[in-house]
Formats: C-alpha cells, structure tokens, sequence
C-alpha cells in the first residue's frame, strides 16, 4: 500500500460517447461528454459518497472507474496489489506501491482483478439472471475466480456463511429471483459482490429503487459488512441525505465534472459552490422553516456543454467571467475543494444573493 494510503486514485478521467452525425455535412463527429476530466482519490476503508442530479454522469464514472466502459482518456490506479500475485508469467511489472493503471490492463489482466473491484447495481429487477437459483447466483463468482470446486460441499457451505452475512436465510438458496422482494433481491446482490472476496465496491444507487424503510435495513447492512470485512465504498447517489448519513468524504458531480470535494461534515456544513448550497438547502430538516434557494432551467446538455464554467446557466453568482473562463479548483481549507470563481465568498453571502434575487423574481 502507497504512503497516503489511497486505494484508487483517479487522473484526468474521461469517458465520451460519439454519436451519428445530423447531417452528412456535419463537421466532426458528436459526442456525449459524461465523464469530464475528473480527478479523485479513494482511500482505504472509507465510504466515499458521490452525488448529483439524474444524468450528470455518476453511474457511468462508477463503470468507467471499474472498466465496465472503456474510458476515453485519463488513469485509474489501484493500489490494492500488484499483479504478480496473479500471473507472474504475463503480468507486466508492477508493485503495490506504484499502483496499477486499470484502464492499461489487458482484459486477460483485468480479469485477475474483477474479484478485488466489485458493483453493486441500481436495479435489483434486471441485474440478476432469472433462470438462476439464489445460489447459483452467489456460487458464479467463487467458481469463475476458483475459490472452489463446482458443486463441492465447501461451496454450498461457503455460499449459505455469505448468506447468513446479508441477511438471507439457508432455505432461500434454490429460490429464484422472482419469488424476492425488492430488499431481498439486493441483498442477494450484496451476497453475490460479497462472495469474490472484493477490496472496493461500487455502490451505484443501490436504495434507490426500495421502499424507505427497506432502505435503512440495506445502509446499515453496508455499513456492517464494511466494517466486518474492511471494505471499502464508492457510494453513488441523488439522495443527500443518506450520503450524509454513510461517507466519510463526498464529491458533488455536474454536467460531469466534480465541482466540490472534501470531508463530509466541511461539505455539509460549509458549502461553497453555488451549487452545493442548492442542494443542501432542499434537504428536508425537522428544525423549523428553511428557505430553499431555487435553481432556474434545467442541466444543459453533456453534447454541447455551456463554455466556462458548466453551472453558469443556472447560477445566482454568475457573472461574466463565469461565462467565458472554466472555474479554478480552489482549496478553501484542508482537503476542501471547490470549482468556483467566488469561492472565498462564504456560505451566507451565497444564501442572501441567492434568497434576495428570488424575492426580485417573485
């Protein structure tokens, strides 16, 4: 493991979709930007929270990060091993100090370490196979990585320990996916991450789709299974406040770009870009009245993004230097970092700006 202890680093990552030309005198080919030039660090043993409206590009950095899509440009680095421990005989050189760029590997290479850098999806419904029994399910990834033998004894029992670890129970191990709930289904997901014996796991929306208080039974399932195996998250949601509840540290994401950064609590409690202001003053709180800053328009689109900064459409700070120079990363106190041109101006003063220029509007 390096100094700093990261487990992952991020570099400059991208990930760009092309799409057909309108016209065939269209110069140039399209593209839908939804990861752009994003740099992070995750490390070991944290929950690190990742939040943003629908469509800004979460998911598709969790995949990217994972290799799922194979990035356009920029280094994903994993400190977690050094491949030799795999395959001494094609492995290239490398040494847990130095990392691993992922997005180099070969997908021979890739493959040793799918069991390191696990995902748990959205969508309990679609992302498990129907013509498969719970635990064939959870059995597929200690097979393929050869933990053990197929339909060895040691499996089953292995298979019915990680079940117990999720919640589920022994005689659900020849049920189908179609005879769950909603929570029990991702909680068979859970188990089926759970079972290659991951390093890091991606946690991409994963309450989402449930029920509220099915919700609370899954985070505190996480968080016990972080704790038990020494796991660690890269948490992807649009719901705040659950990201508040579970990560240590936390990035808001915009038209795919990471416009603030830093310690949970810094983020929450001392917002800085206009954006995050936003966002935390629609938090629900039981504290009596709070006035909600309102953001006009809608996220433009990730195929032609605004010029400058990408939230000036939208904001109550713009002015015109906004709309020509992207913002600088400025860190505003240890480890606390935010895209913005007024980034010194605090919390407050964002708040009166934007309160007082919805009160001309009304």
């Amino acid at each position: 493991m390096n100094s700093t202890q990261e487990l992952l680093s991020v570099i400059r990552l991208k990930k760009y979709f092309p799409l057909p030309k309108k016209s065939f005198f269209q110069k140039g080919r399209p593209h839908l930007r939804a990861v752009d030039e994003i740099t992070l660090d995750v490390k070991k043993g944290e929950i690190f929270g990742l939040v943003g409206e629908s469509g800004c590009g979460k998911s598709t950095f969790g995949r990217t990060l994972l290799q799922l899509y194979s990035p356009t440009s920029g280094e994903v680095k994993y400190f977690g091993r050094s491949l030799q421990e795999f395959a001494p005989k094609y492995a290239r050189k490398t040494t847990a100090d130095e990392g691993i760029d992922l997005t180099k590997l070969t997908p021979k290479e890739l493959r040793l370490l799918r069991k390191d850098l696990q995902i748990i999806f959205q969508d309990p419904y679609s992302s498990l196979n129907p013509r498969m029994t719970v635990g064939q399910i959870i059995a597929e990834g200690a097979i393929t990585h050869k933990y053990y033998k197929k339909g060895s004894k040691e499996l089953q029992n292995y298979v019915v320990e990680t079940m117990k670890k999720c919640g589920l129970q022994p005689y659900m191990l020849h049920r189908y996916p179609h005879q769950f709930s909603g929570g029990q289904r991702q909680r068979v997901c859970i188990a089926r991450a759970l079972a290659v014996k991951p390093k890091f796991i991606v946690c991409d929306e994963c309450v989402s789709a449930l029920d509220v208080s099915v919700q609370s039974q899954i985070l505190n399932l996480l968080l016990d299974l972080k704790e038990q195996e020494g796991l660690t998250y890269l948490f992807i949601s649009h719901d705040l406040s659950v990201v508040r509840h579970v990560s240590n540290r936390i990035a808001v994401m915009y038209l795919g770009k990471i416009v603030e950064s830093g310690n949970a609590q810094d983020v929450f409690e001392n917002p800085r870009h206009p954006y995050t202001v936003a966002l935390i003053s629609a938090i629900p709180t039981t504290e009596g009245k709070k006035d909600k800053i309102l953001l006009s328009g809608n996220m433009p689109s990730p195929v032609s993004p605004p010029s400058g900064c990408p939230f000036h459409m939208r904001c109550f700070m713009a002015q015109e230097c906004c709309r020509r120079i992207p913002a600088p990363v400025v860190e505003i106190e240890k480890g606390h970092f935010v895209a913005c041109h007024f980034a010194e101006k605090t919390t407050e003063e964002k708040r009166k700006i934007a309160l007082s220029k919805q009160k001309v509007k009304g």
